[in-house]
């Protein structure tokens, strides 16, 4: 990669970092490659265990069978995610979210 295109991405990811939204950066496989800083605290998942597909481990049991169809779907099909769902932030409270 072009050391301009790295520093691009640098840049990009310094900026979503810096905001107050929860973000995230996946790949085509549906695997997080990045989150920023509001997304591990809303998710309660730090560094190198928020990346892949551990954010899944966070949605409610009894509504994961949905989230992870309708995010799938998304991804084979190429189209835009959005899911309202509750996550667990901690062991006797969960939180309703729009993904």
């Amino acid at each position: 990669m072009p050391t301009s295109t790295l520093s691009h991405a640098a840049a990009l990811l310094s900026l979503l970092d810096a905001q107050p939204l929860p973000s995230f950066v996946a790949d085509r496989e549906g695997h997080y490659r990045y989150v920023n800083r509001a997304w591990q605290k809303l998710f309660r998942l730090e560094d190198s265990y928020a990346l892949g597909h551990a954010w899944l481990d966070r949605v409610v049991p009894e509504e994961l069978a949905t989230v992870l169809t309708a995010w799938l779907d998304a991804l084979k099909h190429g189209i835009h995610f959005e899911c309202r769902c509750r996550i667990n932030i901690s062991e006797s409270k969960s939180r309703s979210i729009l993904i």
